[in-house]
């Protein structure tokens, strides 16, 4: 049997305000982004028998220092030294006139 991963869960009480993604470069944390900021609603988070499921993963920073995260709400797209969300286009995250 192969091993399972619980990274993508979360306690069926958990707050808005909780820190998902947290973006450090050269040791200090230059961005962290919530619950309600990466998937804009707690309702869009899947249930599972005990669990609230936020997504499928996040796949690690890629040679041209991209971050993919795969959610219930989207695929998002970060640059890993700015810590800002560039695909989707339009995004609830950082809308183009925040970049």
């Amino acid at each position: 049997m192969g091993e399972t991963n619980y990274l993508n869960l979360l306690p069926p009480d958990i707050a808005q305000d909780y820190v998902l993604l947290t973006f450090v470069v050269r040791g200090k944390v230059i961005r962290e982004i919530t619950l309600k900021e990466l998937l804009g609603s707690p309702s869009k988070l899947q249930r599972t028998p005990s669990h609230l499921m936020w997504g499928r993963g996040i796949y690690g920073i890629d040679e041209m220092g991209f971050v993919s995260v795969d959610t219930v709400a989207g695929y998002f797209i970060f640059d890993a030294h700015t810590a800002k969300c560039v695909f989707p286009p339009n995004n609830q995250i950082d809308p183009p006139r925040a970049r």
